[in-house]
């Protein structure tokens, strides 16, 4: 299963500029996008209406990006992708704030999901770094003028060069909404149906994608860390039925979270070895002791045929 995340505002969220409400998940690009790739991937929808990137509204300070990030990548880890589209409400009157300015906290999102999944989930998504369609030519008439000064607009159409330069640093995909889509007549702010329809289009079969993404997420079996060190077989153990208790096989670590790892023996499932069962001496996390792709000999500790679950153990001699 490869877990997409969509890290965005309201235009994530789904909200409809006609009336106010949500959109349905069929009409939402997140749910368009879904329903391309198909069931083979879960596309995690964590839009919230009002959001930014570092900025927070006196009102609502727990609406910025920043506070919520790092919850967000752990409750849904481990996570292959992460779209982020974020700046529109960053342009508001009351953060005075330049597009550089906005770009740098744009900047320090990117930075925190490389850095805290290496640490959680043992290794790091692939960041989509999404800029925002442009604000409309009539947001000064639009219901959300009292949040938007009109030089939001100019400061809307900056925001692509600073976003590619960020991309280019860390290593990301960069995505210009603005290139496809716009914001709607209705409020100049907000999507209407058919922009999400195509922004969905250009991020699961679009052009850019295609090329850089789209071509692994369609492989068979595909997976990020699919170029690590394939495990070490025994030929008489192939399926978990073959497992017995006290076995010591060679396998690949596979993920490294808080309370263990999974390790690939060869079986079509991965075993766990605990924290516990790590090493000799008091760790705080498993990442002290292995990491993704590292090649480890483990013993069998129990085989749950019923449950698909096998323990495993670090401790070869314990």
């Amino acid at each position: 299963m490869t877990t997409i995340l969509c890290y965005g505002d309201s235009n994530t969220y789904g909200y409809n500029p006609v009336n106010g409400l949500r959109y349905p998940k069929d009409v939402r690009w997140t749910g368009v996008l879904q329903k391309l790739l198909g069931e083979q991937y879960a596309v995690i929808e964590e839009g919230c209406n009002g959001r930014t990137t570092v900025f927070e509204d006196i009102a609502e300070p727990w609406k910025a990006g920043l506070g919520y990030l790092k919850p967000c990548l752990n409750t849904h880890k481990p996570i292959d992708f992460v779209i982020m589209m974020l700046g529109s409400n960053d342009l508001k009157r009351m953060f005075h704030a330049s597009a550089k300015e906005i770009a740098d906290g744009a900047e320090q999102l990117v930075s925190i999901i490389k850095e805290f999944t290496k640490e959680k989930q043992g290794f790091m998504p692939k960041v989509i770094l999404v800029s925002p369609p442009e604000i409309g030519a009539d947001i000064a008439t639009s219901e959300f003028a009292r949040s938007f000064d009109e030089d939001a607009i100019e400061r809307s159409k900056e925001l692509p060069v600073f976003y590619e330069k960020i991309a280019k640093k860390y290593d990301c995909i960069f995505f210009n909404a603005a290139k496809v889509i716009e914001s709607s007549k209705v409020d100049s702010l907000h999507l209407m149906p058919e922009a999400h329809k195509k922004l969905a289009e250009e991020l699961g079969v679009g052009e850019i994608t295609l090329q850089d993404i789209v071509k692994e997420l369609e492989k068979p079996a595909r997976d990020p860390r699919e170029d690590m060190p394939k495990p070490i077989l025994r030929s008489d153990v192939l399926e978990m039925k073959d497992l017995k208790p006290g076995m010591i096989l060679k396998g690949t670590v596979r993920n490294v979270i808080d309370f263990g790892a999974f390790v690939d023996i060869g079986v079509h499932q991965d075993g766990l070895v605990h924290i516990s069962q790590m090493s000799d001496r008091f760790i705080k996390h498993p990442l002290e002791v292995v990491s993704v792709g590292d090649i480890v000999e483990v013993k069998v500790l129990d085989v749950d045929l019923k449950k698909q679950r096998i323990a495993l153990t670090m401790k070869i001699n314990g």
